[in-house]
């Protein structure tokens, strides 16, 4: 990818559970990265008829206004991000237990698409949302997949599966 003139543009972390981590006998999540060439704007589309196990799976996209140092306390990390968003990345899950080839696979990724970012995400990183409220637990959250229109504009929710697919002038 990288020797083919791809731009790396991030980095992903992926198979992080404990049962993951376990089965890959790793103590850590394992590191990929992403590069300009994979990133699909919003309603576009890819083959994936050669793809072995496709599936679309729900992230959060975080840009940075600053690079920092190799290491980092924690508000020297909030500061140095800039933004955070929704994305869903395109991967072709293989069944394999090899690190190395997991690794040389770029952790599966294929794609991805990011959704609308939100300025300032220091505070509801350390787990509390802009007004000071506690960020919900994710069992107790609904993840909605389809990106929202940014705030200012954001008018209705959609109200049915096929509404869904189309809001805001983004279609997921």
């Amino acid at each position: 990818m990288l020797g083919d003139g791809a731009r790396p543009i991030g980095w992903k972390l992926g198979l992080g559970t404990p049962a993951a981590m376990e089965r890959l006998g790793t103590a850590a999540p394992l590191i990929g990265f992403i590069t300009d060439r994979g990133v699909l704007a919003s309603g576009a589309s890819c083959a994936i008829g050669g793809w072995g196990k496709r599936m679309a799976e729900p992230e959060v996209a975080i840009t940075h206004r600053s690079r920092g140092a190799g290491s980092a306390n924690e508000s020297q990390a909030a500061a140095a991000m800039g933004a955070i968003g929704p994305a869903i990345e395109l991967v072709d899950l293989a069944d394999s237990s090899d690190v190395e080839e997991i690794l040389a696979g770029d952790i599966f990724h294929r794609h991805l698409v990011l959704g609308p970012t939100e300025a300032g995400p220091g505070e509801a990183l350390r787990g509390r949302s802009g007004s000071g409220t506690p960020i919900r637990s994710p069992s107790t959250t609904r993840t909605r997949l389809q990106a929202a229109p940014p705030r200012s504009s954001r008018t209705s929710r959609p109200t049915s599966r096929r509404s869904a697919r189309r809001c805001g002038g983004r279609t997921w």
